[in-house]
């Protein structure tokens, strides 16, 4: 039986999320998904023009770095959580998404 992950345990920044366009330039995106895996209100686009994924909207820079230098080592455990992606076979699943693929940008 797979462990399943408390939807409350990652909660989200006290910062403010902001519409950004992709790394490329483009602003258009369709959306993937519009909660997180711990069902938090955080929506998955894929840009039009690249593919990129990410979120969005999403932290800016000044807010990403002081969210990972005041917020994030209270609020994430890494071995637990790769610990339940083992658990639950992620590699595997992927992998047939990945035939031929030698590299992948995370």
């Amino acid at each position: 039986m797979h462990k399943t992950l408390n939807p409350i345990k990652y909660p989200l920044p006290n910062l403010p999320l902001e519409n950004m366009q992709c790394w490329c330039g483009e602003a258009e995106a369709r959306t993937i998904k519009s909660k997180d895996r711990w069902h938090q209100p955080l929506t998955t686009v894929q840009c039009v023009r690249c593919g990129t994924v990410r979120l969005n909207p999403r932290m800016n820079e000044s807010h990403t770095l002081k969210f990972y230098e005041t917020e994030y080592d209270d609020t994430h455990d890494p071995l637990e959580f790769f610990e339940v992606q083992k658990s639950q076979k992620a590699a595997m699943i992927h992998a047939n998404f990945f035939k031929g693929v030698s590299t992948i940008l995370d």
